[in-house]
C-alpha cells in the first residue's frame, strides 16, 4: 500500500472507531486494516490507535 492508501485506512479507522466496520467500508480484511496501523506506527515510533 502506499501512503495516500494507508492514510486513507487510518482515517477511516479514526472516523468509524472500529478496525472491523473500516475494513467493511474500504473492502479489506481486517487483518490488512490491523497490518496497515501496526505498520503506520512502526514507522512514525508511536502508537496512534488504542486497541481494547
Amino acid at each position: 500500500m502506499d501512503r495516500i492508501d494507508t492514510m486513507k485506512v487510518f482515517t477511516r479507522v479514526f472516523e468509524r472507531k472500529s478496525f472491523s466496520a473500516a475494513a467493511e467500508d474500504l473492502n479489506l480484511p481486517a487483518s490488512t486494516v490491523s497490518d496497515v496501523i501496526k505498520k503506520l506506527e512502526a514507522k512514525v515510533g508511536v502508537v496512534l490507535l488504542e486497541r481494547t
